[in-house]
């Protein structure tokens, strides 16, 4: 029971993620590219991607709190997490080889961490409303 407690918020996290991803893949072409030597197909770039966006989100969270920053509003809260995801994805695109994922201008990365941001904190209002963290 515990174990799937924690996974399957980790699994919607990076459905949500994968979804996004797919989305400003489909929509904006010129923005984000998908797929290299090692990883050959753009869905498996976009779900590698989605994946190890949601792990660095994750490892993101243990070190703010180290650094002892608190924000005691939604807004202070999603502004830096928003800050988490955009840099996340930059550090993913640096590294197309690993990742199959790129971008074009670096404020790609903002608009897709916006947008991940969003979708990750509409996720987890859900899944607290159902309990499921």
């Amino acid at each position: 029971m515990k174990i799937t407690k924690k996974l399957l918020p980790f699994v919607v996290y990076w459905l949500v993620n994968f979804i996004i991803i797919y989305a400003a893949g489909t929509f904006f072409t010129d923005g984000f590219a998908f797929g290299s030597a090692n990883v050959p197909t753009p869905v498996l770039a976009m779900g590698w991607t989605a994946l190890l966006l949601i792990v660095l989100c994750r490892l993101a969270k243990p070190l703010v709190a180290r650094v002892k920053i608190k924000f005691n509003s939604r807004l202070r809260n999603f502004i830096l997490y928003w800050g988490v995801n955009s840099v996340a994805i930059w550090v993913l695109a640096r590294i197309p080889a690993l990742t199959g994922f790129g971008i074009a201008r670096f404020y790609w990365a903002i608009g897709l961490g916006l947008a991940t941001n969003l979708g990750q904190w509409v996720t987890r209002q859900v899944l607290k409303a159902t309990k499921m963290i």
